[in-house]
């Protein structure tokens, strides 16, 4: 991974061309891209559970770099980043936190997917001045009512093949309830429509 200054870093460098870079803030090497169109607030991405800066769509990315800066993280023990993951939402979010103080950012903008979007929550919550806007995806707040699958065993829980099921895949309407968690295949995923539904999003909270 190399060092560059963000000055350096031009608007032409996109997902997949951008390079990675690292930041240490509280004794981790956080490994992060940066690229897109500079000037105003970047646009921060917390992804999912386990995943790391490479499992967020190009399409999407690219489709925000166009017209804004667009920084990608992998959190402390994802990914390229050094350091151990932490056990709860309070502590990722303190990582998140320092690791945007350690690139000097004063105000962000924050899509927060599952995972991510608790973390960006709990962001906006703790430093109010630094978080202007967030968009929530398939997200719900830290413990909230039906985030802690009490549809599943105590068996199903400790089972991390389950659980993961479980969290990421849904049935179709025509396959039977549990169908994701009781048979050998992955039921297939729901679209989402992630681009558009973001896209337009982003346009509301510009016209406020």
């Amino acid at each position: 991974m190399k060092r560059l200054a963000a000055d350096k870093l031009m608007s032409k460098d996109r997902h997949a061309t951008a390079p990675n870079l690292v930041a240490t803030a509280g004794g981790v090497q956080y490994a992060y891209r940066r690229f897109g169109s500079r000037g105003g607030p970047p646009l921060l991405l917390l992804n999912c559970f386990a995943a790391n800066l490479d499992a967020w769509d190009p399409k999407i990315t690219d489709g925000f770099a166009s017209d804004r800066e667009v920084i990608l993280l992998d959190g402390a023990g994802i990914g390229r980043s050094s350091g151990e993951t932490p056990s709860t939402v309070a502590a990722m979010t303190e990582g998140c936190y320092q690791f945007c103080q350690a690139l000097g950012l004063q105000s962000l903008d924050i899509v927060g997917f599952s995972l991510g979007g608790m973390i960006a929550q709990q962001l906006a919550f703790d430093y109010p001045d630094l978080v202007r806007r967030m968009i929530l995806l398939g997200t719900g707040p830290r413990g909230g009512e039906g985030m802690t699958f009490t549809e599943l065993s105590t068996e199903d829980l400790a089972d991390p093949v389950t659980l993961l099921k479980s969290a990421l895949f849904t049935p179709s309407v025509d396959e039977p309830p549990g169908f994701a968690v009781n048979t050998p295949g992955l039921a297939r995923r729901r679209p989402l429509g992630l681009l558009t539904s973001v896209d337009r999003a982003f346009k509301r909270f510009d016209r406020c």
